[in-house]
């Protein structure tokens, strides 16, 4: 239950980080360039659960990320195996955007930069000491 707990509080830190973004973007800097954003986040998350999620052992069963495990219902079936290059690579390069564009374009602005920077890793943290801890997706690189 406590893996399940953080892996939906990781999913709303990690929404609300984007949204930040987003609402940054469109406040500080161009409304066009927010909306940009906004389509390729939601473009990218679709990747990550089609990609990486889609291949998960787990997420019929024990996904303790919980959202991204349902969500892979509704997207055409992966066979569970081992990931490959390309899913690596679709899956690094979508977060590479989503974490890459807000620290491009909020460089000069340290608040914004810090609070952002702060959500991710808040994320990243509570996913890699209590999300992926006891997972049994032996294939992910994160199971410990």
């Amino acid at each position: 239950m406590k893996r399940k707990v953080s892996g939906i509080l990781s999913n709303v830190i990690f929404l609300v980080a984007v949204a930040y973004s987003i609402i940054s973007i469109r406040d500080y800097y161009s409304r066009s360039l927010s909306i940009y954003y906004l389509i390729g986040s939601v473009f990218s998350v679709n990747l990550i659960i089609y990609f990486y999620c889609g291949k998960c052992s787990c997420r019929d069963s024990d996904c303790a990320h919980v959202i991204p495990g349902y969500l892979t219902r509704f997207l055409p079936k992966r066979e569970d195996g081992p990931y490959s290059i390309f899913d690596y690579t679709i899956t690094v390069f979508s977060l590479i955007f989503m974490i890459g564009m807000p620290n491009y374009i909020f460089w000069g602005n340290y608040e914004q930069l810090g609070i952002f920077n702060g959500l991710i890793f808040l994320t990243f943290l509570i996913i890699y000491k209590f999300v992926c801890l006891g997972c049994e997706n032996k294939r992910c690189t994160l199971t410990r």
